[in-house]
């Protein structure tokens, strides 16, 4: 299954999936306050660990926007995209991914360096009508589906990052996430890095997944968290005690791997229950389900905020309560 397949529905439904797992829903005015304190704590201690040029590529300014905007990247040797170079897009105020590949092997195979400008390459699966990448900003902050040589993203790459600052990187998620989240975060690169491991002709792998800052860190200001690699987007925006995740984007390819010995399936949970949930439909429901045409590419993807799709399929008031209820759990 090739990844436009997979992700087809990526940013809403993941979106209404991982929401859940943010740790600032709780109930309480005093337990969210010390989370949210939490967070703070714990991305302070992240960019502690970094050096003065490392802080500089890390680090940028939290500016809010109506709506995001498509954020295009040429091909390699085409020119383009917002900040590019001749050769590819460089990241908003600060360098490009490395393009070569991750190093096999390893939770963090060790592979760009963000030492200087890079190029990228191209050649991840798909692009927009224009022979480019597509992405989406806001501010300084970009996400995509696209791999990290396709559309760069503004910050650190983990490779980049010695084994202290990658370890204090991902205790940041694990404070930001609930358990459950973070567990879908980690099965996620997994999958990217047993991608890598078989060979692609773009960056992919856990070392070419990036971290970015937007804003200062406060129990009380906005500021913003992105993390994400080719099968990953959080954007996390906190604002006090309020917080929200999106867009988000989750994905998986290969949908199943082995590590440790044991299959791992990064997306079991919805792909499971969204096909018991179809399984639970009579004919009729169905055929009014199942759209009869192919989807390859996301339907409401980067570059795309703010747009409605047209309503197509089965209701969810022509469902009965035990269907109802195997949907709400799906979401």
């Amino acid at each position: 299954m090739n990844k436009a397949t997979l992700l087809a529905s990526g940013p809403v439904l993941a979106f209404a999936v991982l929401c859940g797992y943010f740790v600032p829903r709780a109930t309480t005015q005093t337990t969210t306050a010390a989370q949210t304190r939490a967070v703070v704590t714990a991305t302070t201690t992240f960019l502690n660990s970094l050096d003065a040029t490392q802080r500089q590529k890390v680090q940028f300014p939290f500016t809010p926007q109506k709506t995001a905007t498509a954020a295009r990247f040429a091909r390699a040797g085409r020119g383009g995209g917002p900040g590019a170079n001749p050769g590819g897009g460089v990241r908003p105020g600060g360098d490009g991914p490395d393009t070569r590949s991750a190093t096999p092997g390893g939770q963090f195979g060790r592979g760009p360096d963000d030492g200087g400008p890079r190029r990228g390459r191209g050649g991840g699966p798909g692009r927009d009508l224009g022979g480019g990448f597509v992405g989406e900003q806001y501010g300084q902050a970009v996400w995509s589906n696209f791999p990290v040589s396709d559309v760069p993203r503004p910050g650190l790459t983990l490779g980049s990052l010695s084994s202290a600052q990658r370890g204090a990187a991902m205790h940041l998620l694990q404070v930001g996430l609930s358990s459950k989240g973070y567990r879908k975060v980690l099965d996620i690169m997994g999958s990217d890095q047993a991608l890598a491991d078989a060979g692609t002709p773009f960056s992919s792998g856990t070392a070419y997944y990036t971290i970015g800052i937007f804003g200062t860190p406060s129990a009380t200001t906005p500021w913003m968290l992105e993390f994400g690699g080719h099968h990953l987007g959080l954007n996390i925006t906190l604002a006090g005690e309020h917080g929200v995740m999106t867009p988000t984007l989750t994905g998986a390819q290969p949908a199943v791997y082995t590590s440790n010995g044991k299959a791992v399936r990064a997306l079991a949970d919805e792909s499971d229950k969204a096909f018991a949930l179809l399984n639970a439909l009579d004919a009729s429901q169905r055929k009014q389900a199942i759209l009869n045409y192919h989807v390859d590419n996301l339907v409401l993807g980067p570059g795309h905020a703010g747009e409605m799709i047209q309503p197509e399929g089965l209701k969810a008031s022509a469902l009965n309560e035990q269907q109802r209820a195997m949907l709400l759990d799906l979401i």
